[in-house]
């Protein structure tokens, strides 16, 4: 069995769960769970809430971008590149609305 690493980086936000920003295992490395929010803050970017904590608004090119600051964060604390990047999956509340956003974001960080 391989034995694996676990990375917490000082940048991004306290993971949301009990497990780290990324774990090394050989060659690889795994992030999961990487959301929109800043360090030491529960509040989401782009996400408007009503008195009662329910979603009035969001934008979603400005938690990708959030998203995407994260991951390059965590990427970097951990000896990583976004070039590195083999595989992502994404979690959209609204397929048809938001991925050509999600999908111009990602784009343009990339380059």
């Amino acid at each position: 069995m391989t034995s694996s690493t676990v990375h917490n980086s000082a940048t991004a936000p306290e993971p949301v769960g009990h497990y780290p920003h990324a774990r090394r295992a050989g060659n690889l490395l795994f992030l999961s769970g990487v959301g929109p929010r800043k360090k030491g803050s529960k509040d989401i970017p782009g996400v408007v809430l009503d008195a009662q904590g329910n979603i009035v608004s969001y934008d979603i090119e400005t938690q990708c971008k959030s998203v995407f600051a994260n991951v390059r964060d965590i990427l970097e604390s951990s000896g990583a590149r976004w070039e590195d990047l083999v595989d992502v999956t994404v979690y959209l509340t609204d397929m048809k609305k938001d991925f050509p956003i999600y999908n111009s974001c990602g784009r343009s960080i990339s380059k």
